[in-house]
């Protein structure tokens, strides 16, 4: 499982989790249960395969580095750097990077999971 510290920001009816190097708008679904940790740290997350790596984006966009590619025949398997934050993603053996690489990521917000920083407690 990958973690990533975030801050919870809102700004009109949105909701965002937000990290140095991305910043991801909270589904209506989950923006009551979230909502509540505005101007607060949470923990978020995602399993390697619920990663999305997005090689064919602007410069400026694409704000994760590839560390290294592990090839396995049926997937590939990237260490990607978040900043100084380490994670995993599990993508398909198309997904052609190489390390040193930048690219943009997304998660499957439908498996994420949150979790109060303080209390370990899960949020969603």
């Amino acid at each position: 499982m990958n973690f990533f510290d975030v801050s919870v920001e809102g700004a009109g009816d949105g909701v965002y989790l937000n990290h140095e190097s991305f910043r991801i708008e909270v589904p209506a679904r989950m923006r009551n249960e979230v909502g509540q940790y505005r101007d607060r740290e949470v923990v978020l997350g995602m399993r390697p395969e619920d990663v999305d790596v997005i090689t064919d984006v602007e410069e400026r966009a694409a704000n994760i580095k590839v560390d290294v590619v592990e090839p396995l025949g049926n997937e590939n398997v990237l260490y990607l750097l978040a900043g100084d934050n380490p994670f995993v993603a599990r993508v398909a053996p198309e997904c052609r990077v190489s390390p040193g690489q930048s690219v943009a990521v997304s998660f499957d917000l439908d498996k994420v999971h949150v979790f109060d920083k303080e209390t370990e407690k899960t949020v969603i």
